[in-house]
């Protein structure tokens, strides 16, 4: 990446910071001065804002940021020349240990005692502050292992040598180290303070923002705190019992999706919405395509349905008198199409630049130039299905006066009875809130694969009182990006502390989800489950979005029957119930690809936060990447488009994002964008999200939206909204 302003403000923009013109000048002086790139210089201002408490880069902090370089510059004073004195022998063990291994010594360092396969014996408290003698409750104490056939389980805590462990204490060479030790504990001795900066992972181990909150929102009838206790769920056999007194719910895209209708609302297992076949499966309608071989054909089709359907969607009720996009008009007409850039693929879209290009039905794929001088407010994206209002004289320019950005569906509505009978239930058991933590890969720092930040994460729910009902954990999981899987190094220590090769998708068996197991069978953690959502940067899944779910077949490593039933695989992406609430997540980014491609003016007070709007885009355009042609970063099977519509507007859309973090009501859908669980050798951030049982004064019948779409039983016995932000505590936490 240059390294210029621009550069700079977008790196810094991606971990949640922002600069004034001026101060973005400094940064590119002080990167050269440096000598590092925009993503190192990023780096090393979120962690002086952290530092700071601060979430802007000020000149400030730029000064403070100059004089931490220069103390780590400095030289120290008396140990230097035992160091030189080291450097040969210790160059010299690195070196044979490369050959020997196919990786540095440093890399092969013990990074915890919880490094290699298996949950972690150590509480997340313990790495990040030295523990305090005194009472503490067993279960935080120690773990028990989970049995698992697992090349990596029952792994023995590292040993430390004794003369590292001297070094350490002593914070530098003492007279009575020399080469012999070098050799024992070359790069350990290296680390002392004043020589150099701490290595990546004892500045993950030591950050000090760890359980800090950037982000939180409250409904207005959520709990002020957590008031404790467990959600109380149907259980399987309850929730098959009240199938037969169930409402038919009809037509998802008319919003008459019964949440309880198939007696399964209740219930804390995870029950996709409008995508009961199986992505690519028998009986789709792409059973029979082959994944990677897509026509222009086939893409030209799909953008023409998508952009009739939702063209007249978007015109409401000037659908019937559309206008061909084309044909000149003395007077306002309204016009519907797909935005495009005027240099496809190849300029970043402008307000100069903006066509407009109509469906075959409608226009015959004409286009037209968008003149949006006189438009007051609008937000465009290439992709984007509008409808425009304005006046086309010369057949060729269209003078734009308002443009309508698409119109989402419906949210989830439940029959009354059911509702009232679930209230009930929860209110005579002292249901406390249903509790849904929600995080995103990566899951492993930069520096190893020994998956550090998923175990503190698994530590800290199954450590939390009470641990939460459910965790949607999203990809990627073995990441295609990661330095070592690039450089073809994908190696874990085994029982033995040796280093051992392994598959890609072994390391996802025996070393991600026996993790994951291992924390579903801890005490109090019986009623735990996991959900999860695979990346198009996972080498254990297909390369295409929409991505069908993991196999079924991976979950063959975890022995324990019960433990594997409360791990769900999901599609990517996948729209869900749980808990009587319907879900809508996916592992893409759609949000920093829209923003990257992104045009808007809005003249009109008060302006909206870009942020919520750009999450706003996806459920005007009910679909959960509505950008086209897509980023570089998500390879979109045109085929599938379908797959990656929204059936229904979900009552909570959970994002993940390399913009920053934030949690929005957005006309009933609660946005949930809650970051990335590390962000390369340092910790991210994870979603909390607490939802209230709804009481009967919440309840409010409304009649259904479309009775004539299958759903007349519905609406003659009332339906009525979850209500979901309106009941629901949201904190986004640094891990």
């Amino acid at each position: 990446m240059p390294l210029t302003a621009s550069s700079i403000a977008s790196a810094l923009a991606e971990r949640g910071l922002d600069a004034k013109p001026d101060v973005l000048e400094r940064c590119v002086l002080l990167a050269s001065e440096l000598r590092v790139d925009a993503e190192g210089l990023a780096d090393q201002a979120e962690a002086s804002a952290m530092a700071q408490k601060a979430d802007s880069v000020t000149l400030k902090l730029l000064d403070s940021m100059r004089a931490a370089a220069s103390r780590r510059a400095r030289p120290s004073q008396k140990p230097q020349r035992v160091v030189r004195a080291d450097v040969r022998s210790a160059v010299a063990v690195d070196s044979s240990f490369e050959a020997m291994y196919g990786m540095s010594a440093a890399a092969a360092l013990p990074s915890s005692p919880g490094a290699a396969g298996g949950f972690s014996a150590v509480s997340k408290a313990a790495r990040v502050a030295p523990s305090t003698p005194g009472k503490q409750d067993p279960r935080k104490r120690s773990r028990s292992e989970f049995a698992d056939a697992s090349p990596l389980s029952k792994r023995p805590a590292p040993a430390t040598p004794a003369s590292a462990a001297t070094a350490a204490t002593a914070g530098a060479f003492s007279p009575a180290s020399g080469p012999a030790d070098a050799a024992t504990t070359p790069v350990r001795r290296f680390a002392t303070p004043g020589s150099s900066p701490p290595t990546p992972l004892s500045a993950y181990a030591s950050r000090t923002t760890s359980g800090q909150t950037t982000v939180t929102y409250a409904g207005a009838a959520a709990p002020a705190a957590d008031v404790g206790g467990r959600f109380v769920a149907l259980d399987d056999a309850e929730a098959r019992g009240t199938a037969a007194d169930a409402v038919p719910a009809g037509d998802p895209s008319a919003g008459c999706w019964a949440a309880g209708a198939d007696g399964e609302g209740g219930s804390l297992v995870p029950r996709l919405v409008g995508q009961d076949e199986a992505l690519f499966g028998a009986g789709s309608a792409t059973s029979s395509r082959k994944a990677f071989f897509t026509t222009i054909e086939d893409v030209a089709a799909s953008l023409d349905q998508r952009c009739d359907v939702l063209g007249r969607a978007a015109a409401g009720s000037a659908a019937s008198a559309l206008f061909p996009v084309k044909e000149p008009s003395q007077d306002e007409v309204t016009v519907a199409g797909r935005i495009v850039c005027d240099v496809e693929g190849e300029g970043r879209l402008n307000p100069a630049s903006v066509l407009l290009e109509g469906s075959r039905r409608t226009s015959g794929g004409d286009r037209v130039q968008l003149d949006l001088m006189d438009c007051k407010a609008f937000a465009l994206f290439p992709g984007q299905v509008v409808a425009a209002r304005g006046m086309n004289a010369t057949g060729s320019r269209m003078v734009v006066q308002s443009v309508a950005h698409g119109a989402r569906l419906p949210l989830p509505r439940s029959p009354v009875a059911y509702l009232e009978a679930e209230a009930a239930r929860c209110a005579a058991n002292g249901s406390a809130p249903m509790r849904v933590w929600a995080a995103a890969g990566p899951y492993s720092l930069a520096s190893d694969l020994e998956y550090q930040p998923l175990d503190d994460l698994l530590i800290e729910a199954t450590q939390s009182e009470p641990p939460p009902d459910v965790l949607v954990l999203s990809g990627p999981f073995v990441d295609a990006d990661h330095p070592h899987v690039r450089a073809g190094r994908i190696r874990v220590r085994n029982s033995e502390g040796q280093f051992v090769a392994l598959a890609a998708q072994d390391l996802f068996m025996y070393k991600v989800l026996q993790l994951m197991s291992s924390a579903l069978a801890q005490p109090g953690c019986e009623r735990m489950r996991i959900v999860l959502v695979p990346s198009t940067r996972d080498l254990t899944g297909l390369f295409t979005f929409p991505q069908a779910a993991f196999s079924s077949g991976l979950l063959g490593s975890i022995q324990d029957e019960s433990v594997r039933s409360r791990i769900t695989l999901v599609p990517n992406p996948a729209t869900f119930s749980l808990g009587g609430v319907v879900f809508g997540t996916t592992s893409a980014d759609p949000l920093f690809d829209i923003n990257s491609d992104y045009t808007d003016r809005f003249l009109v007070k008060p302006h909206p936060d870009r942020l919520p709007r750009l999450a706003q885009h996806l459920l005007e355009q009910r679909s959960y990447y509505p950008l086209f042609p897509p980023s570089k970063s998500t390879p979109l099977d045109a085929r599938a488009y379908e797959h990656v519509e929204m059936p229904v507007t979900p009552d909570v859309l959970l994002l993940q994002s390399k913009l920053a973090a934030f949690v929005a009501d957005i006309d009933g859908c609660l946005v949930v964008s809650g970051g990335t669980l590390s962000k390369s050798n340092a910790a991210g951030t994870f979603a909390r999200i607490e939802i209230s049982p709804m009481t009967t004064a919440m309840i409010k019948p409304e009649p259904a939206e479309d009775a004539a779409a299958g759903a007349a039983a519905a609406a003659s016995a009332g339906v009525a909204l979850h209500r979901v932000p309106e009941r629901a505590r949201v904190s986004v936490v640094r891990l």
